[in-house]
C-alpha cells in the first residue's frame, strides 16, 4: 500500500525497495508518516546529496578522521572512525556535516542492496574533551533517523575511556530506544568478534 503513496512522488525511480521499506519500518508502520518522511527525504537528497561539496569532503578527509574501510563479520561494510584525530575546536561545520553524509553514501554503495545495513565503528583510543562535539554528534543521529533509517546495523564504540561514560548519558536519550540497543561497547583486543579491520 506504501507504493500507491509514494507512486505520486516525484523521482520515486530514484528509491529502491528495501529504501522504502527502510522508511517503513523507522516510521513504524505508519503509511502516511513514512511517505511524508519519504518526500522530504528525496528533496533533502536533491540539496544535500546531488550538491555534495566535495572539496569540503576532500579537505575533511586529510584529516584521516573516518573512512569505509572494512566489513563487519555479517559482511557489512563499516564506517570505521578513529576519533583521537578529531578536534572540535578546529573543525568546519560544512566540512564535517558533507563528510559524514559521504562516508554514509559510500558505505551504502558497498552494502547489500537486499538490506543496506551499515556498521559504524568509533575507535576511542586517545580520546580527550577536544574529541567530544555535541553538535556534530546530533548532527549524525539526525542525518541517520530522517534520511537514512534503519540502515544502522550496529555501533561499536572500541576502548571507550571512563570520561565518555558522562558523555554517553547525555547522548543516549537522543536514540530512539531500538537504535540504542544496537551500541555496544568492547574493549578493542575484542574488535575481531565484530569486524575486519585492515591495518
Amino acid at each position: 500500500k506504501i507504493h500507491e503513496y509514494v507512486y505520486s512522488a516525484d523521482d520515486y525511480n530514484r528509491l529502491t525497495e528495501t529504501t522504502i521499506l527502510r522508511f517503513l519500518r523507522g516510521r513504524k508502520g505508519d503509511i502516511e508518516v513514512a511517505f511524508n518522511a519519504i518526500v522530504r527525504y528525496i528533496q533533502w537528497r536533491k540539496e544535500n546529496v546531488d550538491l555534495l561539496d566535495m572539496n569540503a569532503v576532500d579537505e575533511f578527509k586529510k584529516l584521516g578522521v573516518g573512512n569505509v574501510d572494512s566489513f563487519d563479520v555479517n559482511g557489512r561494510p563499516c564506517i570505521h572512525i578513529i576519533v583521537k584525530k578529531y578536534n572540535k575546536n578546529t573543525r568546519d561545520l560544512n566540512q564535517t556535516r558533507s563528510y559524514i553524509i559521504y562516508l554514509l553514501e559510500e558505505a551504502l554503495k558497498k552494502a547489500n542492496p537486499v538490506e543496506e545495513k551499515l556498521t559504524l565503528l568509533f575507535d576511542m583510543e586517545g580520546f580527550s574533551l577536544y574529541c567530544m562535539d555535541y553538535e556534530i554528534t546530533k548532527i549524525l543521529v539526525d542525518i541517520l533517523s530522517y534520511n537514512y533509517p534503519e540502515t544502522l546495523d550496529t555501533a561499536v564504540i572500541i576502548s571507550a575511556p571512563m570520561v565518555f561514560t558522562g558523555f554517553w548519558m547525555i547522548i543516549k536519550p537522543w536514540l530512539d530506544p531500538v537504535t540504542a540497543a544496537k551500541v555496544q561497547f568492547i574493549k578493542k583486543s575484542n574488535i575481531q568478534n565484530f569486524a575486519r579491520i585492515e591495518e
